[in-house]
């Protein structure tokens, strides 16, 4: 009767702690995937991978362990103590992932150069020139990528922009070129792309996109494209050739 009964005490406890690592595994994932990652940045940036890794592990193994130690014959003192230390193993190894997402944020969405759109993560902004930004671009976002464009390089600036970008600091990930994007939208559409040849080199995907340019209200000859770079991937911007908004993402290589 004993044993029965401790078997189900360490049911039950077990039962509760992983009741409580759902909740927490999925406010974490909400913040993640609502908030620093909205959709489609969680595929574009990726680097999500450890997180789902340790919250997976967490899951799993927090109120298995939890099933091993509890014993209703141990000393309260020592079941505290045996339940203590596995939350708080649990607790760093979220910590380290959840830390390790949040450094790797993007935190912009930037035209740059007058012909590619960029999205920058947290790790790749040139910190040392936030001081030199814009006032409103001189803390980074942490509610998703903040929409922007990059100013012309001047003739003084050219060598030390074509050195950045050579070391991997292209204006993109440079603070001090970000300008608003409201107000330049005209060099996007002016650099936008003919959706025909878009459509020609992706046929397989004609249905997709016309989808996603109905949905905007637009036709096919009101809509053009740019690639989208990331550390990650290269994708494809749709772009309302009206008025430069954008109106969608595609996992197409947008450079050919």
């Amino acid at each position: 009767m004993t044993s029965k009964f401790n078997i189900q005490s360490r049911l039950k406890a077990s039962g509760i702690h992983l009741a409580l690592s759902v909740t927490i595994a999925a406010l974490v994932a909400a913040i993640v995937f609502l908030v620093w990652y909205p959709v489609p940045y969680d595929t574009i940036c990726g680097g999500l991978n450890l997180l789902m890794l340790v919250c997976s592990v967490d899951i799993v193994l927090g109120p298995l362990l939890t099933f091993v130690v509890f014993d209703v014959r141990k000393k309260k003192s020592v079941l505290v103590r045996d339940l203590a230390v596995i939350g708080l193993v649990q607790l760093v190894a979220l910590t380290y992932g959840v830390h390790t997402v949040y450094i790797a944020r993007p935190v912009a969405i930037v035209f740059e150069g007058g012909k590619r759109f960029r999205v920058v993560t947290n790790v790749e902004v040139q910190t040392e020139e936030l001081p030199k930004a814009l006032p409103q671009f001189r803390s980074l976002s942490m509610t998703g990528p903040v929409l922007m464009n990059t100013r012309t390089v001047s003739d003084s600036e050219n060598y030390d922009a074509v050195m950045g970008a050579l070391a991997g600091a292209d204006i993109g990930t440079r603070p001090s070129f970000w300008v608003p994007y409201e107000g330049h939208e005209q060099e996007v559409i002016k650099a936008g792309k003919p959706l025909d040849r878009l459509l020609k080199q992706y046929a397989s995907s004609t249905e997709t996109i016309d989808a996603m340019i109905r949905h905007a209200g637009l036709t096919r000859e009101t809509t053009r494209y740019l690639p989208l770079v990331s550390r990650r991937v290269t994708w494809t911007v749709l772009i309302d050739a009206n008025h430069g908004k954008i109106i969608g993402f595609l996992p197409l290589e947008g450079y050919f």
